[in-house]
């Protein structure tokens, strides 16, 4: 139980760090 909602944050951050990356490069360009 616990193992899964650590997975499952350890996917959001990843997500939110790609999308923090992608809305950098649009405004960069």
């Amino acid at each position: 139980m616990l193992k899964g909602a650590i997975d499952e944050v350890e996917n959001n951050v990843e997500n939110r760090l790609e999308w923090i990356d992608n809305v950098s490069k649009v405004n960069s360009s």
